[in-house]
């Protein structure tokens, strides 16, 4: 990539910028700033950047400065104490309801209403209201109630069990939490409502609008994995029943509950309900099982959920001895033909593309030996799905089109699926076998997917696993594949009223058996839907595509909230979304393009679906400008990644991981942390050429500087 000009702005660039601008700022106040953002992209798109930087990383500094076309940085000289203090929560005691040993709960029975309430207390109070149906008054034994029709309720401290890594240590974050039971006869529903209200909550699965806090109505629905769909009411592919608040109380649904989920955001109830789906263990009862917690902020009550196993932490194995992905997906750019025309999809389109990439001078020092990144060639190009053989068509030699991308430097993925054609050579041996999940009727069940009809292999099945394992490395093998990207695992794909081979508890385990299947084949994996257990797993998850538009709405703003919920949920290694095409199949708005590279500069890895140059030499420059910051922070990005596995903190994270102390962060959704020390603050809205950026005034022990560019202060807020 050419060296650009002697002061590290790219060719071409224009900054006007004052000198006074080019000055490290120290202890600039907290509160509101406001950063100007002056430059030019073109006729229509002025864009420029803020930056603040901590000292000693002059390489960073010189790849900020001057540049045009990112986001507003910040950066705190002192990295956020690690130490949580954790306020000891004491035996409570309610008239009506009796003594719960060692459980901050209270629990009332109205025998009019016929309906029980829990009251959890820390700073404030979590009304969880039951409208399960109970008979006569409830026969308290312990901390036991059980009602004359066999519902019961439990509410106890947890303990590990001799499941904890530090049981001294870890028993003691237990005494923070409550665990609350529920069993029912089988055909009985458990329902509670609640009360969300008063306070900013963060959490639970990913959704089409993708709020943060959580502000989404969700209709009460199966807690189930789905592709997200335009305007869609349904829970989206990465599935988290972990809530928690601003004011330190966290609730986390177990994961082997039949849970049905639902929020109103208006009166801020949410609906946990337990309810046996088809499919599931058969089971003579039903149970609806949570964990309360509470500690006073919201990074304490995480650090408990952390230690006691509720976040998991990335696995550590023999040969994945760090748990995280291959570094280079943090170090260089993944490419995928997912939003290339559909011309170019074929075997000549797709080495045309390659070229593209290694010959532009986009990637400074991309080569064969360097690496350009990864290519993941995504569907259209098999034959017959299921049979995973190319389409001899459009790809007329396959192994030479791999050879082709790996001589010009990128390590090449394909896409695959479960799901398996019934045209395809593979269904009739696999419905001889017994290796698809099955209907109603015991047979197997065609289900509808995003390219037609097919059967889904059992993943409960240990034979159906090993023939799909086996066919894929056959795949890998004879094409020279590096690895695959994993779709189709979720579980709203299944037919009604399914069957596996081995019997879930909720269908949503179907998702976390597949996640377990694709993480299998190495450290270059992606996958695209996950549920509680893939946490650990040494892969990057993969956000759906986004619209071509900016708002919460499946758009830019969306894609920023979905890695917050991500993260909380134990998901650090987030693959940005692809941003789609417009309706006519024409390129998004060339500002959205560049807001949405600047954004992904930040972000655990960069995926490039659509190019820069599909739009104009400006943008390859901004482009340019952009890569050569992101070569500068990719050791940042492998350390945070590294300590994502060790520490539990997310890589992208909110601005409360700064100040969990601080009410002014908590409603704030576009200004971000990467890692420790580096504050982001992305434009996200059309035609803006400045933007307030909120300055913690508690929780760091230091003070922040502020890099190249023309800002103008403002009085702090109040």
């Amino acid at each position: 990539m050419p060296s650009g000009s002697p002061d590290g702005r790219p060719p071409g660039a224009d900054l006007r910028s004052s000198s006074a601008s080019s000055r490290a700022l120290r202890g600039a106040p907290p509160g509101l700033q406001r950063s100007e953002l002056v430059g030019s992209m073109g006729a229509s798109t002025g864009v420029g950047a803020a930056v603040m930087v901590p000292p000693k990383q002059e390489g960073l500094l010189a790849a900020l400065k001057g540049g045009r076309g990112f986001a507003v940085v910040l950066t705190a000289l002192t990295a956020v104490a690690t130490a949580l203090a954790v306020v000891l929560l004491t035996h409570t005691f309610d008239g009506d309801g009796g003594l719960i040993p060692s459980a901050p709960v209270y629990a009332n029975f109205n025998p009019v209403t016929k309906q029980v309430t829990l009251n959890f207390k820390n700073r404030t109070v979590l009304w969880i209201n039951s409208t399960t149906e109970v008979t006569g008054s409830p026969e308290m034994k312990g901390s036991t109630y059980t009602w004359k029709n066999g519902v019961m309720l439990n509410i106890s401290s947890p303990s590990c069990h001799g499941d904890c890594v530090n049981p001294k240590r870890d028993n003691e974050a237990l005494q923070h939490c409550s665990l609350v039971e529920w069993t029912a006869p089988s055909r009985q529903a458990i329902t509670n409502l609640v009360d969300f209200s008063g306070t900013q909550w963060y959490g639970g699965p990913q959704l089409f609008n993708q709020t943060w806090p959580l502000a989404t109505d969700i209709p009460v629905q199966p807690f189930q994995s789905n592709m997200l769909g335009a305007g869609s009411e349904r829970i989206g592919p990465y599935l988290s029943s972990i809530f928690a608040s601003s004011d330190g109380v966290a609730l986390v649904v177990d994961k082997f509950t039949p849970l049905h989920l639902g929020f109103e955001s208006g009166s801020g109830q949410l609906t946990v309900k337990a309810q046996t789906n088809a499919g599931g263990s058969g089971e003579s009862s039903v149970q609806l099982k949570y964990l309360l917690c509470a500690a006073p902020d919201i990074l304490s009550v995480l650090a408990i959920l952390e230690v006691v196993g509720a976040v998991p932490l990335p696995v550590n194995t023999p040969s994945n001895p760090y748990g995280v992905p291959d570094t280079s997906m943090f170090k260089e750019p993944v490419w995928s033909t997912e939003m290339r025309p559909a011309a170019d999809q074929t075997q000549e389109g797709i080495e045309a593309f390659g070229d593209r990439i290694a010959g532009s001078g986009f990637l400074e020092g991309c080569s064969a030996l360097a690496g350009c990144g990864q290519m993941v060639i995504h569907h259209g190009w098999a034959g017959v799905e299921g049979d995973l053989v190319f389409n001899t068509t459009n790809f007329p030699d396959p192994v030479a089109l791999v050879q082709h991308l790996r001589q010009v430097g990128l390590r090449v993925l394909l896409s695959v699926h479960p799901f398996v054609d019934p045209k395809a050579q593979a269904a009739a041996e696999g419905i001889a076998s017994g290796y698809f999940v099955k209907g109603p009727d015991g047979r197997p069940g065609l289900v509808d997917w995003w390219r037609g009809q097919g059967y889904m292999i059992d993943v409960t099945n240990h034979r159906a696993v090993e023939w799909f394992s086996d066919r894929l490395n056959t795949l890998k093998s004879t094409y020279g594949l590096d690895s695959f990207v994993f779709d189709g695992g979720e579980s709203g794909f299944m037919p009604d009223g399914f069957s596996t081979s081995a019997p879930l508890h909720t269908a949503a385990e179907y998702t976390g058996n597949y996640s377990n299947v694709s993480a299998s084949f190495g450290r270059l994996v992606q996958i695209s839907s996950a549920w509680t257990g893939a946490e650990r797993l040494p892969v990057f998850v993969r956000q759906p595509a986004i619209s071509p538009s900016w708002g919460v709405d499946n758009g830019l703003q969306a894609m920023l909230n979905s890695i917050y919920a991500l993260g909380l949920s134990g998901y650090p290694f987030v693959m940005p979304a692809a941003l789609s095409r417009g309706d006519k199949d024409d390129l998004p708005d060339p500002e959205l393009f560049v807001r949405w590279m600047q954004l992904m500069a930040f972000f655990p890895a960069m995926h490039l679906s659509l190019a820069p140059w599909d739009y104009n030499s400006t943008v390859v420059d901004i482009g340019m400008s952009l890569m050569n910051l992101r070569d500068n922070l990719k050791d940042i990005l492998v350390t945070t990644g590294y300590n994502a596995k060790t520490l539990g903190a997310p890589i992208v994270r909110p601005l409360w991981y700064l100040a969990p102390t601080d009410p002014a962060v908590f409603p704030i959704s576009d200004t971000f942390m990467l890692g420790d020390n580096i504050l982001v603050a992305p434009v996200l809205h059309p035609g803006s050429r400045s933007r307030d950026v909120y300055l913690p005034a508690r929780g760091v022990a230091g003070t922040w500087q502020r890099g190249s560019v023309q800002c103008t202060d403002r009085k702090p807020a109040a």
